[in-house]
């Protein structure tokens, strides 16, 4: 295969990265859209026409190119710089880009008397480059049909940022659901926003976090059951950038 083909090939993967990052937008003109190298080295995506029908993607130089441990091309934000945006309608209001970073619905219930840890996402260090940026969590989950004390717990590091006991102390066959924002206001202190319910038992409060995000922080649901296995079972643990 010659040079030039493996080239052509190689700007077509990334192309397509491209595409299937802003799928949603419709995404048009990719032929305008150019490859660089940065002063690190680092292969960077570039576009002087890169549009679609919600409007034209801007911040675009920060929009990377790299291989995943798939050997994948993805394309990501590079550094921790403004993240690329994209216009909604025809006014001035922007979004920036965001997705799913992990989704877990693989069943999973509490064993025995102790604390356990149900489900669980490491969220990599400097994902929170930027002040403002910040997590959706999505926890849903069930407790059993009896009587005994449960406590399921949604943590964001060391911070508790769900409760369940707060709600209903011995959930009965019921399930819980919870959707938790995690903003960064500096590189070592977030703010966090919560939603959830246990049946028809419903709290709104706020949560103040301290977690260092130069490191990775792990996000995770717990469960504490007295003596009966299978009190309490963790259904999804999602995780998005917003």
């Amino acid at each position: 295969m010659s040079d030039y083909t493996k080239a052509r090939l190689t700007i077509a993967a990334v192309l397509l990265g491209l595409y299937a990052v802003v799928a949603w937008a419709q995404v048009t003109n990719l032929m305008n859209t150019g490859l660089r190298v940065d002063s690190n080295g680092a292969l960077m995506v570039t576009a002087a026409a890169f549009s679609g029908t919600q409007g034209p993607v801007t911040n675009a130089a920060n929009l990377g190119v790299k291989t995943d441990t798939s050997s994948q091309l993805i394309v990501t934000l590079a550094g921790g710089g403004t993240a690329p945006v994209i216009s909604v309608g025809t006014g001035t209001a922007t979004a920036t880009l965001g997705g799913v970073l992990s989704t877990n619905v693989t069943a999973t219930s509490t064993t025995g008397l102790v604390e356990e840890t149900l489900m669980q996402y490491s969220l990599p260090a400097n994902t929170l480059a930027v002040n403002g940026r910040g997590v959706r969590i999505t926890v849903g989950g069930t407790f059993a049909a009896n009587a005994n004390t449960k406590t399921l717990i949604v943590y964001f590091g060391a911070a508790t940022i769900g409760f369940s006991n707060s709600l209903v102390v011995a959930p009965n066959g019921v399930s819980y659901t919870g959707t938790f924002t995690v903003h960064r206001v500096s590189a070592t202190t977030q703010t966090s926003t919560t939603l959830h319910g246990v049946a028809f038992n419903v709290e709104a409060r706020r949560t103040a976090a301290t977690e260092t995000l130069a490191n990775a922080v792990i996000i995770k649901v717990t469960g504490t059951g007295p003596t009966t296995i299978g009190d309490i079972t963790a259904n999804l643990l999602m995780v998005e950038a917003i």
